[in-house]
Formats: C-alpha cells, structure tokens, sequence
C-alpha cells in the first residue's frame, strides 16, 4: 500500500519535513553565499514580485507534489523493493541514487559541469538515503528535496529552465565560459552542503536532529 511506503508508521513525520526543510534552506544559503564568490554575475529575474508573490503558494504546492513524488518513488517503492529482494547496501541503497542522478542529465552543458552536478546530486541522493534509513520515514527527504528544488525554483536559478519564476537569475550552468576547475569547486560546494545538511539533521547535539 501507499502509506506503506510512508514509513514505519504509514504517516509523514512533520517534524521531520520542517526540519529537513530548514536544515537545506539553511544549508542552501551558505552554497549560495560560496557559489556567489565563484561567479558573481547575478541578475533580478524577469519575473515582476507582485506576479512572483501571486504564483508563490500555487508553485509551493506543485514543488511539494513534484518533490514527494520522487521521494515515494525512489526512497519509497524502489528502495524498499531493491531491499527485499538484495541484502546488501551496496544494491538497495546505490541502485536508487544511479537512477535518480542519471535522471538529471543535461545534454546543453559540458561534460565537466555534467559531471560536478552530478556528483552533488549523488550526494544529495545519498543524503536522503540516509535519512530515510536513520528515520524510518520519508518526512525529512519530504523536506530536504522540497528545501533544495525550491532554492532553485523561486529564489536563485542557475539554470535557464528554472528562470521563469526565480527572483534571481545566476550565470547558467548550461551556459559557456565554464572551466574545469569552476566544475570542481561547484562540485566541491554541493559536497559540503550535503556534508553539512547531514550534521544539522543526524548529529546529536544538533537542534534539527531528526528523531527514529
């Protein structure tokens, strides 16, 4: 059954959503500020504030549906199909993350930048793994995802499909002028996100630790 796939309970944790949420809001913030010292060049999108605050809740909810979806499909149905079929992690957990980061391709950009975006979505992926093994729920991955797409949806872009309705507008990453090494260090700064996202939701002491 669907709520099956929930979680232990057959419930979203909400504590666990708002805290994931947070967590990569918070996160996300400090890639920007490091992304920002690497390439500058930002500009105000073309969208008008009053029209962006008019199709804030209606992008809200269809972000949530597009996010929790995934996270049913590929923390949910996938790695608990994989889980009861292969014992090892390196099978139910790794095969997943593959799928979900090949998803995320993009034939305008450069093998390079292909690459350091794909590295921080694994990551990511990862990440939400992770969380949903610790938890036993998807309401942090709910939350996590939603905290990441959003970034890019509404506040900053740095890709030109996401520009319509983000009030920022970054250098795109399908665009030219990108070097090897600027493929690293973006790599290098989704990395760290993760890392950080991780000790914020899972560390003990942390206050967003997500609770079992």
């Amino acid at each position: 059954p669907l709520s099956a796939l929930i979680g232990t309970t057959r419930r979203v944790s909400w504590d666990g959503f708002v805290k994931g949420l947070i967590a990569v809001l918070i996160t996300s913030l400090i890639s920007e500020i490091l992304l920002y010292g690497l390439q500058p060049d930002i500009d105000r999108g073309p969208i008008p504030l009053a029209s962006w605050l008019l199709f804030l809740v209606p992008i809200l909810l269809l972000a949530f549906l597009q996010t929790s979806s995934e996270e049913v499909l590929f923390r949910g149905y996938l790695l608990r199909g994989f889980a009861s079929r292969f014992g090892s992690p390196l099978i139910w957990a790794t095969l997943p993350v593959l799928l979900f980061t090949a998803l995320h391709w993009s034939t305008a950009s450069t093998l390079a930048i292909n690459a350091c975006v794909l590295v921080s979505i694994a990551a990511f992926a990862l990440l939400l793994t992770l969380l949903v093994y610790r938890t036993g729920n998807l309401g942090a991955a709910f939350g996590a995802h939603l905290g990441n797409n959003l970034t890019g949806f509404l506040l900053i872009s740095h890709q030109q499909s996401y520009n319509s309705f983000a009030l920022l507008n970054a250098k795109p990453l399908e665009g030219p002028g990108w070097t090897t090494w600027d493929a690293v260090l973006i790599a290098a700064i989704g990395i760290a996100s993760t890392l950080l996202t991780m000790l914020l939701l899972l560390h003990r002491r942390s206050p967003l630790k997500v609770a079992p």
